[in-house]
């Protein structure tokens, strides 16, 4: 089986299911897999692999009725394989959860690298959602209509996040972010539509960094900014030219993340971004592992780059590249 494209769509009688001993290694696509099956309340799909899944968009569409949902463990990309990073879905779209009115709180699984657009829109009774290091995207209007979340939290790995993804979130009054550097805003706007209502929650960051965020695009718009004391992220992800000034009071001796310079053409945020570090200050920041990266969606060439007064060391290095097809 490679298509599982509308298996239950509209089978508004089932209650439960055991799907414990299916094989989706196959599997290409689970488009609206469950949509509509209104009456389901619980699922069990961590046993699924999804490694050649390229769209889950739909797959619980309007399962009004369920409450809790246990996803794969190996699960990359929660919508659309296309779309991280860009905005090429309408509006007209839908996520993977939209409509779930049912649901209150859901664990993303370990490994989750995207949240796709409108993936939980309308999930109107969600109160909880714990989003795991490792998610570096979130997606366009991936929580719109949330309306009885009132805090989330995001990851250090976090650098992009799309067109307002927490529009109409009208209850949501505190926002922690984790990252060290602020993520990039596809337009400025990280909650509402109206981002004159920022100025009404409470935006928590790492204290290193705190400057940082009120100076920086979109997140400048919230007028209660807060350090969050010995926050240290595991992950330092540069996707922008960035100064990054060490603390005067030192670093953790025991403190050392991970680092990535990134540089992407064609990642549908601006045309391109070109990540560069200049790090500044005195001591030394030590790093478990630096890595640059490059991802080509077009015929383009450039680099990411390290400019440093300060010192900076790196148990390993590596360098990782991604090349579109109809290019290369």
């Amino acid at each position: 089986v490679t298509n599982m494209s509308s298996m239950f769509s509209y089978c508004n009688k089932l209650t439960s299911l055991d799907i414990s001993n299916w094989d989706t290694s196959k599997v290409t696509t689970m488009y609206a897999m469950f949509y509509g099956c209104s009456k389901l309340t619980s699922l069990d799909v961590s046993n699924f692999n999804t490694t050649k899944v390229t769209t889950m968009r739909q797959m619980f569409e309007y399962c009004t009725a369920l409450e809790e949902i246990i996803l794969p463990k190996g699960l990359k990309q929660l919508g659309y394989e296309y779309e991280s990073g860009n905005d090429y879905v309408s509006d007209q779209e839908r996520g993977v959860f939209s409509g779930c009115t049912s649901l209150k709180k859901i664990i993303l699984p370990e490994g989750l690298e995207t949240i796709s657009q409108f993936t939980f829109e309308q999930c109107a009774n969600l109160t909880e959602i714990v989003i795991p290091e490792g998610v570096s995207f979130i997606g366009k209007k991936a929580f719109r209509g949330c309306q009885k979340l009132n805090s989330v939290s995001l990851p250090s790995t976090l650098t992009r996040c799309s067109t307002t993804p927490f529009s109409g979130c009208n209850q949501l009054t505190e926002i922690n972010c984790l990252a060290l550097l602020p993520p990039s805003l596809a337009d400025g706007l990280l909650t509402l539509d109206d981002m004159g209502l920022a100025v009404q929650r409470t935006l928590n960051v790492p204290e290193w960094t705190l400057n940082r965020y009120k100076l920086a695009s979109g997140w400048a718009a919230f007028s209660d900014t807060r350090p969050i004391p010995g926050i240290y992220p595991s992950s330092i992800n540069v996707v922008n030219e960035t100064t990054l000034t060490l603390p005067s009071s030192g670093l953790p001796a025991n403190y050392k993340p991970e680092m990535t310079i990134s540089y992407y053409w064609g990642n549908g945020m601006g045309g391109y971004s070109e990540g560069a570090l200049h790090l500044k200050g005195s001591g030394t920041l030590q790093l478990s592992k630096f890595k640059t990266h490059f991802g080509f969606g077009g015929a383009a060439g450039g680099t990411a780059k390290l400019l440093n007064e300060a010192t900076m060391t790196a148990d390993s290095v590596s360098l990782s590249m991604y090349l579109e097809r109809d290019y290369y």
